[in-house]
């Protein structure tokens, strides 16, 4: 699974809310929300494994 994120190391800042089943379509997404200036240059493209939330 792929998502579009900012991400520094092991930390993920902020992601977009699509997780994507392939690398070509979360890039192609990225491409086109980069292109329409919806996302900046700090946005990639991740993969992930699975991801945890912890509420408080």
């Amino acid at each position: 699974m792929f998502i579009i994120a900012i991400v520094e190391g092991t930390t993920v800042y902020n992601f977009h809310d699509k997780i994507y089943k392939t690398r070509a379509n979360a890039e192609k997404a990225l491409a086109t929300m980069k292109k329409d200036h919806t996302l900046n240059e700090r946005w990639e493209v991740c993969e992930i494994e699975g991801m945890i939330f912890k509420g408080r």
